[in-house]
């Protein structure tokens, strides 16, 4: 059985593409700083050996609470909070 992401379960909520996009970057960016610099957990193995996907989860991780967070306050604008949550809850493939 395969380990769903944080952005296959927002896919599945209904998460907008504004929040899937944040998501996708902080993966990016998480996993190119976790891998930058490696860092020993014994003597013949490290972190990054160990644990791999750890920075690409904790990034994906705080983009997408930053996009949920993001999107929130823009729908909850007022007058102007209805037509972002359309725009933010369109069904656009990254």
């Amino acid at each position: 059985m395969k380990e769903l992401s944080i952005i296959e379960i927002e896919a599945v909520s209904g998460a907008g593409w504004l929040q899937n996009a944040l998501a996708n970057i902080g993966g990016v960016f998480g996993n190119t700083l976790y891998n930058s610099t490696p860092i020993q957990f014994t003597a013949s193995m490290t972190i990054q050996q160990a644990i791999p996907t750890l920075g690409q989860v904790f990034g994906s991780s705080i983009g997408h609470n930053l996009g949920g967070q993001l999107e929130n306050m823009l729908t909850n604008l007022p007058v102007v909070g209805g037509l972002f949550e359309k725009v933010l809850s369109m069904d656009i493939k990254i």
